[in-house]
């Protein structure tokens, strides 16, 4: 979507008519979003309710739209930015699901362990019962922790 209008603005349209034009060529979806955000321009932040990813897109344009002959300067940083968070977010999201994919592959081979430890009548052994304890508490953090922790831009 950003795209479309920086390229419109490069061949010399406002922002205003370079948004129009991307909202037409945009599946329904992102189209509602960008007459939202030109709704929020023209209007003022009064304009209804919207989300918060509308709210940040309409404040950054306002500020470009002030800057005047850097318009495309900031429409761009913008556009650099946005690319940035969803990068890290694509990357932090990996790496909570691999810190959780690990934590189940250890149960997987743990609980093996555990069971030929049953069945040698060593459960009730203080080694087995800390060993067990531990495990899983450690299991608990784990997917607490990986469940809690927001990731921050």
């Amino acid at each position: 979507m950003l795209d479309r209008a920086i390229l419109s603005m490069k061949s010399g349209r406002s922002l205003r008519i370079s948004l129009r034009e991307a909202a037409r060529e945009s599946p329904p979806f992102l189209s509602r979003l960008l007459h939202n955000i030109i709704d929020r321009l023209e209007h003022g932040a009064a304009s209804g309710k919207s989300s918060g990813l509308a709210a940040e897109i309409a404040r950054e344009l306002r500020r470009a739209e002030l800057r005047g002959g850097r318009m495309l300067e900031s429409m761009e940083s913008f556009r650099r930015d946005l690319r940035l968070r969803a990068d890290f977010r694509h990357k932090s999201g990996q790496l909570t699901l691999q810190t959780r994919a690990q934590a189940i592959l250890a149960l997987l081979l743990y609980l093996p362990l555990l069971g030929i430890q049953i069945r040698s009548g060593h459960l009730l052994a203080a080694r087995t019962l800390v060993s067990v304890a531990l495990f899983f508490g450690a299991q608990l953090c784990i997917h607490l922790t990986a469940r809690s922790f927001k990731w921050k831009v």
